[in-house]
This record gives C-alpha cells, sequence and structure tokens, in this order.
C-alpha cells in the first residue's frame, strides 16, 4: 500500500508499505505518526481481510474519520485513489492490489535425521521438552576410544620420606690437663697473715654484680620504647604535612567542581526535506552558550537566520538534561539507506569526553532520536521558529493564536506577576514568527508596540521592587524582604541575571530568618 499525504504538517510526503495492518495517530507506537493536535493518540487503523481487501477503521478517535468527505461509523472498503481524513490531515491511499507480504516461517521438526558424516543417530525430543528445544541423542553408540588406566602408585612412591641419618658419635673432646696442684698451705701461717678465706667468696661478688646489672633491662626497654613512639609521631606529621600541601584548596576545590558541572556542550542539528513541491532546511549549532539558527521553507517563502548569543543556563541545563535521557549517547547507529530518502537528518553532540554523530533516512525515526529532536524542537519554538514545513497560512495562524493570548495574559496582569512575563513571551514569540514575511502583516507591529509597552511596564515595577528590596534590607524586616524577592523571581524570565540575583537574594534572607530562631 502507498500513503501519500495532502496536506498538513507532512503534505507531499509519501510513505510505501508492505504490512498486513497500518496503524495511524499521534503516538509514538503507530506504524503512521501524525503529530498535531487534531489526530487522536490511536486514530485509524488500515488492514487487510481475508479477502484481499483492504479496510478502514476508526478507532475511537475525538475527531473521527472521513472517507471521501463522509464520516465513517463503521469499518468500510477502500479502493484505489480514496481520500481519507485523519483528523485535519488528508492523505491518499494507493496501490491496494499490490500483493501482502507473506510470512514464512520454518519450524523445528520433532525428528531431524543429523547430517553430520559418521553420525547416524537422530535429533529427537525427549518426555517433557518444549517443542522446538529438541535434544540431540546418538541412537547408535559410539566406539570408545579406550584410554591407558593410570599406574598404581603407592604412597610411598608420591610422597617422599627422609630415612634417619645414622647416629654420629660425637668426638670426645680433649681432655683438659689437670690442675697443677696447690702446694700445702700452713693454716696456722694463713689464719696469722689474714689471707685465710673459709669459704669461697668469688660467687657472693658474682651474684652482688649480677644484683646491681638487674634494672638495667627495664630501663633499656623503656628507650626503645619512647624511641619507637617519636618515629611513629615523626611519621604521622609528615603525612599530615602531604596531605595538606598536595591537596586542593577549598575554593580551588570547589572552581574545579564547578567547571565539572559545567562543561561545555556542542550541539549542531540538521533537517533536510526534499519533496517535489518544496525544499525545506533547518540547521541549528549551540555552541558557547549560544546559537545560531537557519531556516528555509521554499512553500512558504520563508528565509530566516538569527543569531542569539545567550540563550540561557536554565535553557542549556534542560536541553542537556533531555539530551542525556533519550537515550541518544548509547543509541546504535542505523544502517544507511538503500535508496534516496525524502528527508535526512544529522545530529551532533560534543562533550569534552564523548562525541555523537548519527545520520538518520527516511520517516521513521529511532526512539532515541525522536526525543532528542524533540528536545531541540522545543528550544527552537521559544525562538519563534518550526522546524517543520509550513505554509504561509499554518504560519500566520500560529502567530494569531499566540497575539490572542498574551492579550489575554496582559489584562490579567494583576492577578499574577507572571501573568506579565509570560504576555511579554507570547508578544515576542508572536513577533519573531511574522518577522518571517515580508512585508510584515498588520498584526506584527500591532504585537511589537504592545511588547515595548509590557517590557515598559514590567522595568517600571522592577525598579519600584528593588527600592522596596533597599528599605526593607535596612529595617531587617526579612519576611516582607522574602516576599519582594519572590516577586522579582516572578516577574523576570527564568535563568536570566535578575531571576538568579533575586534568587540569591532569598536564600540569604532564609538563612538569616534561620539564624534568629536559634
Amino acid at each position: 500500500m502507498k500513503i501519500s499525504f495532502v496536506n498538513g504538517v507532512r503534505s507531499g510526503d509519501e510513505a510505501e508499505f508492505a504490512l498486513p495492518e497500518i496503524t495511524i495517530g499521534r503516538e509514538d507506537g503507530n506504524i503512521v505518526r501524525i503529530p498535531t493536535e487534531g489526530v487522536s493518540r490511536y486514530h485509524a487503523r488500515l488492514w487487510l481481510n481475508p479477502d484481499g481487501a483492504w479496510i478502514v477503521s476508526d478507532q475511537g478517535s475525538t475527531n473521527g474519520v472521513k472517507l471521501n468527505g463522509v464520516r465513517i461509523t463503521s469499518d468500510r472498503t477502500l479502493v484505489e485513489g480514496d481520500l481519507l481524513e485523519i483528523g485535519d490531515q488528508m492523505i491518499r491511499v494507493s496501490g491496494l492490489a499490490a500483493e501482502p507480504p507473506k510470512v514464512i516461517f520454518n519450524p523445528i521438526p520433532s525428528s531431524v535425521t543429523n547430517p553430520v558424516p559418521g553420525l547416524s543417530g537422530k535429533r529427537t525430543r525427549e518426555p517433557g521438552v518444549a517443542p522446538g528445544t529438541g535434544v540431540v541423542r546418538n541412537s547408535a553408540p559410539t566406539e570408545a576410544i579406550p584410554f591407558p588406566a593410570p599406574e598404581a602408585v603407592s604412597p610411598s612412591a608420591r610422597t617422599r620420606v627422609l630415612e634417619p641419618l645414622p647416629p654420629v658419635s660425637p668426638k670426645p673432646a680433649p681432655a683438659a690437663p689437670p690442675p697443677p696442684a696447690a702446694e700445702p698451705v700452713a693454716i696456722e701461717s694463713a689464719i696469722h697473715s689474714g689471707n685465710f678465706r673459709l669459704f669461697d667468696e668469688s660467687k657472693k661478688e658474682r651474684k652482688e654484680e649480677n644484683a646491681g646489672n638487674a634494672p638495667a633491662k627495664p630501663r633499656r626497654r623503656i628507650s626503645n620504647l619512647t624511641f619507637y613512639t617519636v618515629i611513629v609521631c615523626v611519621v604521622v606529621v609528615v603525612i599530615s604535612a602531604c596531605i595538606r600541601l598536595f591537596s586542593p584548596a577549598p575554593a580551588a576545590k570547589n572552581a574545579a567542581n564547578a567547571a565539572a558541572a559545567e562543561k561545555p556542550l556542542t550541539v549542531y542539528y540538521e533537517k533536510v526535506i526534499q519533496a517535489p513541491d518544496n525544499v525545506f532546511r533547518f540547521t541549528m549549532l549551540l555552541e558557547n552558550g549560544g546559537a545560531t539558527f537557519l531556516l528555509d521553507d521554499i512553500k512558504s517563502m520563508r528565509h530566516v537566520e538569527r543569531t542569539e548569543k545567550e540563550i540561557g543556563k536554565s535553557n542549556l541545563d534542560v536541553l542537556r538534561g533531555q539530551l542525556e535521557s533519550s537515550g541518544i549517547w548509547t543509541m546504535a547507529r542505523p544502517a544507511a539507506p538503500r535508496s534516496r530518502e525524502l528527508v535526512n537528518r544529522r545530529l551532533v553532540i560534543a562533550e569534552p569526553t564523548r562525541v555523537a554523530d548519527i545520520r538518520v533516512a527516511g520517516q521513521f525515526l529511532p526512539m532515541e532520536f525522536e526525543k532528542a529532536e524533540a528536545a531541540i524542537n522545543a528550544l527552537a519554538e521559544q525562538y519563534g521558529l518550526q522546524t517543520i514545513a509550513l505554509t504561509a497560512e499554518e504560519l500566520k495562524s500560529q502567530a494569531e493564536a499566540s497575539f490572542v493570548k498574551a492579550e489575554q495574559l496582559f489584562a490579567d496582569r494583576e492577578a499574577l506577576p507572571s501573568n506579565l512575563r509570560d504576555a511579554i513571551a507570547r508578544y515576542r514569540l508572536t513577533v519573531s514568527y511574522l518577522d518571517q514575511f515580508s512585508p510584515h502583516p498588520a498584526m506584527w507591529d500591532r504585537a511589537r508596540r504592545r511588547l515595548a509597552e509590557a517590557q515598559q511596564l514590567r522595568e517600571r515595577k522592577l525598579n519600584a521592587l528593588n527600592a522596596e528590596v533597599a528599605r526593607l534590607a535596612a529595617l531587617k524586616d526579612y519576611g516582607k524582604l522574602r516576599l519582594v524577592y519572590q516577586e522579582v523571581m516572578e516577574l523576570v524570565d527564568v535563568g536570566s541575571v535578575p531571576y538568579d540575583k533575586a534568587r540569591r537574594g532569598l536564600f540569604a534572607v532564609d538563612n538569616a530568618l534561620r539564624g534568629k530562631l536559634k
């Protein structure tokens, strides 16, 4: 079957399918995805009945399905060239007589002759085994290969036992020469001379000497303990000094953490559509915190080249988080297309330690790439740029809807401070939409005047609030000062310099209030 898109966001696209069933809707799980508000999540279903006819069914959609201008209430048979209306999207079907695809599958038989030479067994399914999970058994017994039996080894052979050596008789020590015989001393003369000792006092002298040297051992132990204690203390001091010397200072450590958290991000995105009636090209280059957009749409005669020097830290953090959660870094690279496709996309994401360069051709995108593309589209829409081909009427309709919403928010600006901020954003978006036309429509001039008026009013409010902040800070009235900071944050754009300044002031007020409570 062949589907041709007559109008809407995919006008001019064609797709051929070799499927017996095609689902159409806004959700990702459909075969044909149409991302517009008028299309339900699961809108319609085209299927091939057993008679070979294509049938269209409404899947309970909100806006219904029309066949050749008539809304269907039950299944209807399609013919060549029928026109279907899916919400506000019109598609034409053709190629209905093409032969549907055949589903061929080769189930594993319950028994298959083993084709390996030398084996005559069959593959059979044993009891208790599920079909398709056969167990191979060889019905012919295989010839056993004899292996030599291990020889019996006695424990004495495995373990080497050392035999005791025969005892060796020690050689007799040489006999000491006998002491010379003591000369006889007359006892009486020895007593009278005073040199006579009845008992041997050498042993007594040695005992006294040992008793006098006994306390030397504890003193030696104490001195050793003191030495080792001093060594350990010196080592601890040296290690502590090295740690303090080589560890980064707290300020440097915080700066390193901040630099790691704010690692630079570079993104390049390109989308090119070469349809028979239109050539569309959109590119975005994001680097160094700024972004450059380029859009060419021949069908609506649009040419936009815009450079934003600063897109804001909050927008950059949101984009970084969405790209990380999309799974684009780990996505498998799609195969190159076999034929020339009408739609080609390229996405390059670069960080200091990794780079991803992905090219996708055709209408059907991998889920990871589609999520990453949605994040880039959301960023471009904040600056009034649509990454899809639009007619001049469709673009003017979007600008008008944005202007009407801005007028409502500006009228209710006293109800909430954030209404004035949102009205300014809507006026700016309307001007961005209509900037792409030459000459500019009348609404473009009205939106510009309203934008200037709203910005002047916000500037006056911010000046008054800043004066109130200075007064309340001098009075140390932290309760009212906190409310003023909150009002400032609701008036200015999220992530802007005034917003960050007010947020820091709010943190300081909260710390002061906690100090008072203590």
